[in-house]
């Protein structure tokens, strides 16, 4: 299955948290116990050296900033990722434009799978501290 397409608007300045559940063909939620996620922006897809802002996580608790798979609850939770990126982090941000990808990896064996990839806006801060 290819990556899908997500283009999203970061404020900065705010705390950032965004869903992303991962779903089979036939919509139903595709159950990630047993799976790592990673995500990197970058300010472009040719860029090389340190990314901007670089996620993992698996099925920690969410709540701190980096990514979350959410392993239990009923219906679309159980394929969900969660992105959180403290208002800290992005008001560190200076970017007008980036581009990032997020990819899960299967603990078991290995394989890793892009599932989302797109454009990040910067959408600049007015109110300071």
């Amino acid at each position: 299955m290819s990556a899908g397409i997500y283009n999203f608007t970061i404020e900065q300045g705010t705390t950032v948290v965004k869903q992303f559940t991962y779903k089979d063909a036939s919509g139903n939620p595709v159950d990630l116990s047993g799976y790592s996620a990673s995500m990197q922006i970058r300010s472009a897809y040719t860029s090389s050296g340190d990314p901007i802002s670089s996620f993992t996580g698996s099925s920690a608790a969410s709540g701190s900033e980096g990514l979350s798979i959410i392993t239990s609850g009923t219906g679309s939770a159980k394929g969900t990722v969660e992105l959180r990126i403290n208002a800290t982090t992005t008001s560190n941000y200076t970017f007008t434009s980036a581009v990032y990808d997020l990819e899960i990896k299967k603990t078991l064996d290995g394989t890793v799978s892009r599932l989302l990839q797109g454009s990040i806006a910067l959408s600049p801060e007015v109110t300071k501290g």
